[in-house]
């Protein structure tokens, strides 16, 4: 009989046994490098593997291991196409199982261990795949690192692209445009031009603006040269009478040009009961001079010489002041010494010190070196600007460097109502009186005592008596003089303030409308006053 045409029913004559004492893993190595080789050269996944199977003893040692193969011994498979191929259902087929010529016999376990093998080759093959692709990328890129997403070549070749394109864009932009630019930067030249003189122009007059402190800083001696015309020497003559008889009395200060037609800031002290008064300026050219106003409460006073095209000083804002700014102070020390010029720093700012019997609130004290006959003088910026007119110096014996100046946020307002009507218009209580500190010994509440109250004012109209205690005012915490006379100083005349008052031990609470309070009322203030 033709071995080919007839299987055995022997299954041993099936199952091979391997020598032990061959080499086992040359059988398996070579087992499947035939099976590989079968699976790439078939179109089909049925090629035939050998499987393999072990069986321990009780004691955990491995037996001799047994190879078997689907396929009889040296003898090499046919091929199976998919209409001859079969799956037994048996592990062993029946003797009179007859199968076509040159079919392979499968049992299970051999099918299943064969499907598993190809998977695994499948795998293998596509990793492979899979690494050849990557290690052909990493070449045609030169580099063995992970690569890039494309994208990002693609994002720096746009902003690249975009670079460039504005560059040469603004290029020929500014070639085409560089005659308008030049028409425009002209145009702006000529409005700046315009300004400059507008605003000259402007300063001619008689108001003085502020202007920001602000601008390139100037030295001491850039500040002399440029400010000093600006400041004059004032000489006074009053009349006096004595137990002699009436005796003129001389008197010296100083004064600021605060406008090109020849008004000049001083203080009220310097020129009050003046009968006559001189001014000097600072070439040696002499006027005599008229009082246009006075105002004791801010010791301010304007007055006028005849005389076009001064040099003036431009107000500086105080506001801007810092504790160590540099200033300058040009005056007429001693009535003798015109054009002095000291310097030194804001020592302090709001100061509240009392001159001639006024108090006064928010002065400028400086180190800067002030005597008599400065008064009236300038204290000036870094920037050449007037921020301060110098009122007083501390003349106890052993003190120096203790000066103050009245500030630019005071006189601005103030000189501004005195050139526009002659008069500082302010309202007014009608009230004089003296703090009550919290800790006195009489037991009365902390507050403003009043001490007089003016016919016919609105205190007097409101019913505000002698000896009435204010403890507070439209409900802001003000219970002293100082902080009175500065809430008042931003209100109006018309304007209604509720006062807290304690009468007798009794609290209540009184409505006074301000009256506008005229200049011979100013001048009346004393010490301690409300501002009236």
């Amino acid at each position: 009989m033709d071995d080919n045409n007839d299987l055995k029913t022997n299954p041993e004559a099936e199952k091979p046994t391997v020598n032990p004492a061959e080499n086992p893993a040359e059988t398996i190595t070579e087992k499947a490098a035939g099976s590989q080789a079968d699976s790439q050269n078939s179109d089909l996944a049925g090629t035939s593997a050998g499987t393999a199977s072990e069986d321990f003893n009780a004691a955990g040692t491995a037996a001799p291991t047994t190879f078997t193969s689907a396929e009889p011994v040296n003898q090499p498979a046919a091929p199976v196409s998919n209409s001859t191929y079969q799956t037994q259902p048996n592990d062993y087929p029946d003797q009179n199982t007859s199968l076509p010529t040159g079919a392979p016999v499968y049992n299970k376990v051999e099918q299943k261990a064969r499907l598993k093998q190809e998977k695994q080759e499948a795998k293998a093959r596509r990793k492979a795949t899979r690494e050849a692709k990557k290690q052909i990328a990493l070449g045609e890129k030169g580099g063995s690192g992970p690569s890039k997403p494309r994208w990002l070549g693609w994002v720096a070749t746009g902003v690249a692209a975009c670079l460039v394109g504005a560059f040469l864009g603004g290029f020929i932009a500014d070639q085409k445009l560089s005659p308008e630019i030049e028409a425009l930067n002209s145009q702006v030249s000529s409005l700046n031009t315009q300004l400059k003189t507008a605003i000259s122009s402007s300063a001619s007059s008689s108001d003085n603006s502020t202007t920001s402190s602000t601008g390139t800083a100037m030295s001491v001696a850039d500040i002399a040269a440029s400010a000093s015309s600006s400041v004059v020497a004032i000489n006074t003559s009053s009349s006096q009478e004595t137990y002699f008889g009436t005796q003129t009395v001389e008197g010296a200060g100083s004064g600021v040009v605060v406008s090109s037609d020849g008004y000049i800031l001083t203080n009220n002290h310097v020129i009050d009961s003046s009968t006559a008064t001189v001014v000097t300026m600072s070439d040696g050219t002499q006027y005599d001079a008229t009082i246009v106003s006075t105002d004791s409460v801010t010791d301010l006073a304007i007055i006028k010489i005849d005389a076009d095209n001064l040099d003036y000083l431009t107000f500086g804002d105080s506001t801007q002041l810092r504790v160590g700014d540099p200033v300058v102070a040009i005056g007429n020390p001693l009535g003798e010494l015109q054009g002095t010029v000291t310097s030194g720093v804001i020592s302090a700012l709001n100061r509240s010190i009392t001159v001639s019997n006024t108090t006064m609130s928010d002065v400028i004290q400086t180190d800067a070196a002030i005597n008599s006959g400065n008064s009236g003088g300038a204290l000036i910026n870094q920037y050449g600007q007037l921020i301060g007119i110098n009122v007083a110096k501390t003349s106890e014996v052993g003190v120096e460097g203790i000066a103050f100046a009245i500030p630019s946020e005071v006189f601005e307002p103030i000189v501004q109502q005195m050139l526009e009507t002659g008069t500082v218009q302010r309202p007014m209580l009608g009230i004089t009186g003296t703090d009550i500190s919290e800790d006195n010994s009489y037991g009365f509440p902390q507050g403003i005592l009043v001490t007089a109250v003016m016919d016919n004012s609105p205190a007097s109209e409101a019913g505000l008596t002698t000896y009435d205690i204010i403890t507070d005012v439209d409900g802001q915490g003000i219970n002293t003089i100082e902080a009175l006379n500065s809430y008042k100083a931003n209100k109006a005349a018309g304007d209604t303030l509720q006062l807290t008052v304690v009468r007798q031990g009794q609290e209540m609470t009184v409505e006074i409308t301000l009256a506008l309070m005229d200049n011979s009322s100013s001048s009346s203030n004393g010490s301690n006053s409300s501002g009236k």
